[in-house]
């Protein structure tokens, strides 16, 4: 398979990977910043457009995966580890997409190599 054409076929799958991968960092990155603000802070923090439209994403999941565990979230006094253990559990899904990926990428690779002409460009009689 020609170099082009191998990545005109492979875009559409590297796009997908990048996808997934930018969702799951910012996933990642928003369950660690939703455990932060639990602690001390100004309260101008909380008014912030981007922390508003993060607690109104991530307040009703993480909501939903305390109640999975009898906990409270937001937590009323003290602070919940709720949000740094789903950050951590993102991680791990990171990482296990992240190796099919790469596992499927190198499979794509050997499929298009497979399709090249021999170095020299002859093909050998059978």
């Amino acid at each position: 398979m020609d170099k082009a054409l191998h990545r005109v076929v492979s875009f559409p799958f590297r796009v997908l990977c990048w996808i997934i991968d930018m969702f799951l960092l910012a996933a990642l990155f928003g369950f660690v910043i939703l455990f932060i603000i639990q602690f001390t802070h100004s309260p101008k923090l909380l008014h912030w457009g981007w922390i508003v439209g993060l607690k109104r994403l991530g307040d009703p999941v993480l909501a939903e995966i305390s109640s999975w565990v009898r906990m409270d979230w937001p937590a009323g006094t003290g602070f919940s580890f709720i949000p740094i253990v789903m950050a951590f559990f993102t991680w791990l899904v990171k990482i296990v997409v992240d190796g099919i990926f790469l596992k499927s990428s190198s499979a794509f690779s050997k499929i298009g190599r497979a399709f090249q002409p021999p170095a020299g460009g002859r093909v050998r009689p059978s």
